[in-house]
Order: structure tokens, then sequence, then C-alpha cells
């Protein structure tokens, strides 16, 4: 069967600029005390940063596989924006010298998350089985768990999303184009994501004292 994912449709990017714009109004409601406004350019350039990355490994993706992919087309990631974020967060806040805090990105970047998976519902992408149905439900169980635990931890999230996304990928009505071998390409970013988070959370744990990371 040939998908067609044309995903540049105005409501579509309208609802995905929307969810990045209430994610930056959130983080600097949320960070308003603690100097917001820097913080708030740094995560907005690292989102940007995020999406121009995600756009270009889909346009190479897309051209290395052009074959494969002929009846399908996918110019942005959700899942390959959120990949490339925390580089560039590390990278600005180091550049900015504010303290590396991911933690504080946790609840926005949820939100962004979980809007802009509205658009994916417009689009009537990546849901078969109800996938998108589950992710959001996902999202809005962690949110309320760190409203009520009143405690975020990004890197166990990140964790937590990449392995439901990397199981996920098999059932997506997309997974014959991106397949390279067993495994899609989203899944091997996938692992690699999973295997940097396991990293850095054993490692703040043996390191409590020390700046988190």
């Amino acid at each position: 069967m040939v998908v067609e994912q044309i995903q540049n449709a105005p409501i579509y990017s309208a609802i995905i600029l929307l969810s990045f714009i209430v994610g930056t109004i959130y983080y600097f409601y949320l960070e308003r005390k603690n100097d917001p406004y820097l913080k708030c350019i740094v995560f907005v350039i690292a989102g940007t940063f995020s999406v121009i990355a995600s756009t270009l490994l889909c346009a190479l993706f897309s051209l290395v596989f052009n074959d494969k992919m002929s009846g399908y087309r996918s110019i942005f990631s959700i899942f390959y924006t959120l990949f490339t974020f925390p580089v560039f967060g590390f990278l600005l806040q180091k550049i900015f010298k504010l303290k590396v805090d991911f933690d504080s990105y946790l609840k926005p970047i949820i939100v962004t998350i979980f809007i802009a998976r509205i658009a994916c519902l417009y689009q009537g992408c990546c849901n078969k089985y109800g996938l998108v149905y589950i992710e959001m439900a996902i999202l809005l169980t962690v949110y309320i768990l760190t409203l009520v635990i009143k405690k975020s931890n990004f890197f166990g999230f990140l964790l937590t999303y990449s392995i439901f996304r990397f199981i996920a990928d098999f059932f997506k009505e997309t997974f014959y184009y991106e397949q390279i071998g067993v495994l899609s390409m989203m899944q091997y970013m996938g692992f690699i994501l999973i295997c940097v988070c396991i990293v850095v959370i054993v490692t703040s744990k043996k390191k409590p004292n020390e700046e988190k990371l």
C-alpha cells in the first residue's frame, strides 16, 4: 500500500508552531523567578536548531532511500527533534554559562509533544492501532506524575519515551518506508538515545553531589 504523508499542510504546520509557542510560554512561566528571559532564549534556539536538524534528517533519509520512499514523504519528525534537542540544549547552556538543568525542560516538552500529536491526528499519520492516542495517554500520565510527586526527571522520561517509540515503530503503517535492515531509522536513533539515557541516569546516581547533566 502506498502511503501519502505530506506533512506541510497549513493547519498541520500551524498546530506544530502552536505547540512550540505554548511550550516556550509554559517554560517561561515555570522559570519566571530564575532568569526566564535568557533561559527561554536558549530553549527557543535549541528547539529551532532541533527542528532544522529534524527536517535535514528527513530530507537526507528521503534522498538516500528515494526509490523505496516514492509514495511516502515526511519533512518533519517529532522524535528526530527530541533526539537532537538535548545536544543543542547542553551546548547552548554551556555557551550562555547557565547551570545545565534538563529537568526544567520536562513539563514544557511534554506539553509541546502532546499538542504536536494533535497535528498528527489531524494529518492522519502514525495512528495505526491508536498509537497516537496511546502516546498522548502516556504523556498525560507522566505529566500528572510530575505534579503529584513534584519531581522531574528529563532523561528518565526520555528513556521511557524512546522505548515506547522504538516498540511502536514496528506497528506504524510507514515502517516499511523507513526500514533499514530489520529496524527503521527512527529505531536506530531510539536505540542510541536509550543507551545515552541509561548512561546519564546511572552516572548521575553515582555522583549525587555533582552538577546534574
